[in-house]
Protein backbone atom coordinates (compact mmCIF):
# COMPACT_ATOMS: atom_id res chain seq x y z
CA UNK A 1 0.00 0.00 0.00
CA UNK A 2 1.13 3.44 -0.48
CA UNK A 3 -0.75 6.45 2.20
CA UNK A 4 -0.05 10.01 0.94
CA UNK A 5 -1.29 12.37 3.60
CA UNK A 6 -1.01 15.97 2.45
CA UNK A 7 -2.85 19.31 3.00
CA UNK A 8 -4.73 18.92 -0.57
CA UNK A 9 -5.70 16.40 -0.99
CA UNK A 10 -4.62 12.54 1.35
CA UNK A 11 -4.85 9.25 -0.59
CA UNK A 12 -4.14 5.53 0.17
CA UNK A 13 -3.31 3.46 -2.49
CA UNK A 14 -4.28 -0.79 -2.28
CA UNK A 15 -2.55 -2.69 -4.99
CA UNK A 16 -4.11 -5.81 -3.94
CA UNK A 17 -7.59 -3.99 -4.09
CA UNK A 18 -6.96 -2.18 -7.74
CA UNK A 19 -8.49 1.00 -5.29
CA UNK A 20 -7.35 4.39 -4.03
CA UNK A 21 -9.25 5.79 -1.13
CA UNK A 22 -9.53 9.39 -1.34
CA UNK A 23 -10.16 12.62 1.13
CA UNK A 24 -9.87 16.46 0.68
CA UNK A 25 -8.38 16.53 4.15
CA UNK A 26 -5.74 14.16 6.26
CA UNK A 27 -7.97 13.80 8.80
CA UNK A 28 -11.27 12.36 6.64
CA UNK A 29 -8.23 9.60 5.61
CA UNK A 30 -7.03 8.92 8.83
CA UNK A 31 -10.82 8.90 10.27
CA UNK A 32 -11.69 6.03 7.60
CA UNK A 33 -8.49 4.12 8.44
CA UNK A 34 -8.70 4.77 11.96
CA UNK A 35 -11.31 5.66 13.05
CA UNK A 36 -9.92 8.85 14.79
CA UNK A 37 -9.59 12.09 12.82
CA UNK A 38 -5.76 12.63 13.88
CA UNK A 39 -4.10 15.31 12.31
CA UNK A 40 -1.47 15.52 9.72
CA UNK A 41 0.76 16.79 12.10
CA UNK A 42 0.33 14.41 14.84
CA UNK A 43 0.76 11.24 12.62
CA UNK A 44 3.69 12.39 10.65
CA UNK A 45 5.76 13.12 13.88
CA UNK A 46 4.83 9.41 15.13
CA UNK A 47 6.48 8.36 11.92
CA UNK A 48 9.78 10.38 12.90
CA UNK A 49 9.37 9.96 16.28
CA UNK A 50 9.78 13.37 16.92
CA UNK A 51 9.10 15.83 19.23
CA UNK A 52 7.06 19.14 17.57
CA UNK A 53 8.96 22.16 18.11
CA UNK A 54 6.17 24.11 19.41
CA UNK A 55 5.74 21.24 22.22
CA UNK A 56 9.41 21.99 23.34
CA UNK A 57 8.77 25.13 25.51
CA UNK A 58 6.86 22.93 27.62
CA UNK A 59 8.14 19.48 27.03
CA UNK A 60 9.17 17.50 30.20
CA UNK A 61 11.22 14.93 30.79
CA UNK A 62 10.48 12.59 33.88
CA UNK A 63 12.09 8.97 35.35
CA UNK A 64 9.98 6.15 35.42
CA UNK A 65 11.38 2.72 36.12
CA UNK A 66 14.00 1.83 33.46
CA UNK A 67 13.36 5.00 31.07
CA UNK A 68 12.48 8.24 30.91
CA UNK A 69 8.99 9.85 29.81
CA UNK A 70 8.80 12.94 27.92
CA UNK A 71 5.64 14.89 28.58
CA UNK A 72 4.53 17.52 26.38
CA UNK A 73 0.59 19.45 27.53
CA UNK A 74 -2.52 19.19 25.72
CA UNK A 75 -1.69 20.82 22.21
CA UNK A 76 -4.65 22.01 19.81
CA UNK A 77 -7.67 20.15 20.01
CA UNK A 78 -6.72 18.80 23.34
CA UNK A 79 -4.38 16.26 21.74
CA UNK A 80 -1.51 14.88 24.37
CA UNK A 81 1.86 12.92 23.38
CA UNK A 82 3.83 11.33 25.83
CA UNK A 83 7.66 10.01 24.20
CA UNK A 84 9.09 6.60 25.90
CA UNK A 85 13.07 6.83 26.11
CA UNK A 86 15.36 3.62 26.96
CA UNK A 87 18.38 5.20 28.57
CA UNK A 88 21.35 2.64 27.32
CA UNK A 89 21.40 3.63 24.42
CA UNK A 90 19.53 7.20 24.42
CA UNK A 91 16.50 6.11 21.50
CA UNK A 92 12.80 6.50 21.31
CA UNK A 93 11.02 3.37 21.95
CA UNK A 94 7.18 4.83 21.86
CA UNK A 95 5.12 7.32 21.55
CA UNK A 96 1.55 7.53 23.11
CA UNK A 97 -0.91 10.07 21.14
CA UNK A 98 -4.43 10.75 23.38
CA UNK A 99 -7.48 12.81 23.08
CA UNK A 100 -10.49 12.21 25.24
CA UNK A 101 -10.73 8.40 26.01
CA UNK A 102 -8.80 7.27 22.54
CA UNK A 103 -5.53 6.69 22.06
CA UNK A 104 -2.71 5.32 20.04
CA UNK A 105 0.64 3.91 20.80
CA UNK A 106 3.59 3.74 18.44
CA UNK A 107 6.42 1.54 18.81
CA UNK A 108 9.80 1.44 17.15
CA UNK A 109 12.10 -1.68 16.10
CA UNK A 110 14.43 -1.55 16.85
CA UNK A 111 14.25 1.76 19.06
CA UNK A 112 15.07 4.82 17.30
CA UNK A 113 18.35 6.88 18.44
CA UNK A 114 18.65 10.45 18.89
CA UNK A 115 20.71 10.72 15.48
CA UNK A 116 19.26 11.66 12.66
CA UNK A 117 20.59 9.16 10.69
CA UNK A 118 18.72 6.66 12.92
CA UNK A 119 15.51 5.08 11.27
CA UNK A 120 13.10 1.84 12.44
CA UNK A 121 12.69 -1.11 10.68
CA UNK A 122 8.97 -1.99 12.04
CA UNK A 123 6.61 0.96 13.05
CA UNK A 124 3.38 -0.95 14.96
CA UNK A 125 0.46 1.09 15.60
CA UNK A 126 -1.82 0.25 18.28
CA UNK A 127 -5.13 1.34 19.66
CA UNK A 128 -7.80 -0.64 21.32
CA UNK A 129 -9.36 -1.52 18.42
CA UNK A 130 -7.01 -2.90 15.90
CA UNK A 131 -3.21 -2.66 15.55
CA UNK A 132 -1.15 -1.65 11.95
CA UNK A 133 2.33 -2.81 11.71
CA UNK A 134 4.65 -0.64 8.23
CA UNK A 135 7.73 -1.68 7.54
CA UNK A 136 10.60 0.44 6.63
CA UNK A 137 12.02 -0.94 3.55
CA UNK A 138 14.20 1.96 2.68
CA UNK A 139 14.51 5.75 3.41
CA UNK A 140 16.79 8.17 1.17
CA UNK A 141 17.46 11.79 1.64
CA UNK A 142 16.75 14.01 -1.51
CA UNK A 143 19.05 16.77 -2.19
CA UNK A 144 15.71 18.64 -3.62
CA UNK A 145 12.07 17.22 -2.85
CA UNK A 146 9.99 17.45 -6.41
CA UNK A 147 7.18 18.86 -6.91
CA UNK A 148 5.22 15.54 -7.69
CA UNK A 149 6.68 14.07 -4.64
CA UNK A 150 3.22 13.79 -2.63
CA UNK A 151 0.85 13.47 -5.62
CA UNK A 152 -0.16 10.58 -6.30
CA UNK A 153 -0.58 9.12 -9.94
CA UNK A 154 -2.04 5.73 -9.25
CA UNK A 155 -2.76 5.10 -13.48
CA UNK A 156 -6.23 4.24 -14.83
CA UNK A 157 -6.79 0.52 -13.94
CA UNK A 158 -7.72 1.21 -10.43
CA UNK A 159 -10.70 2.38 -8.81
CA UNK A 160 -11.09 5.67 -7.20
CA UNK A 161 -13.09 5.76 -3.64
CA UNK A 162 -13.42 9.57 -2.26
CA UNK A 163 -14.29 9.23 2.04
CA UNK A 164 -16.49 11.22 3.24
CA UNK A 165 -16.13 14.11 5.38
CA UNK A 166 -15.97 13.46 9.30
CA UNK A 167 -19.16 13.99 10.94
CA UNK A 168 -18.16 14.59 14.07
CA UNK A 169 -14.88 16.54 13.37
CA UNK A 170 -15.84 20.10 14.32
CA UNK A 171 -13.94 21.75 11.92
CA UNK A 172 -16.64 20.10 9.84
CA UNK A 173 -19.81 21.57 11.39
Amino acid sequence: AVLILNHQQSSLFLPSEKMVLSALRSEDLTNHLLGIALPLDKFANSLSAIVPPGQLDRFEVVPRQQEWVGLAGPSLGDWTSEWQFQSEPQAVTSVKIRRGTWNCTIRYDPPVGLAVEEIPKKITFTSAQWQIEAVVQELQPLAELPETAFAGDFGREVRWVEVAPSAGDPANQ
